[in-house]
């Protein structure tokens, strides 16, 4: 569309980030849960 790779990129830097922050919330609160023993 632009005939460049940028929109893809920024898509997928977008999804990446937010499945990295999804996973880092999950891990967190499963860390505290365990941690609350």
């Amino acid at each position: 569309w632009t005939g460049s790779a940028w929109p893809d990129l920024a898509v997928a830097g977008l999804i990446a980030l937010l499945f990295l922050h999804s996973a880092y919330e999950i891990v967190t609160g499963a860390r505290r849960e365990l941690g609350e023993r």
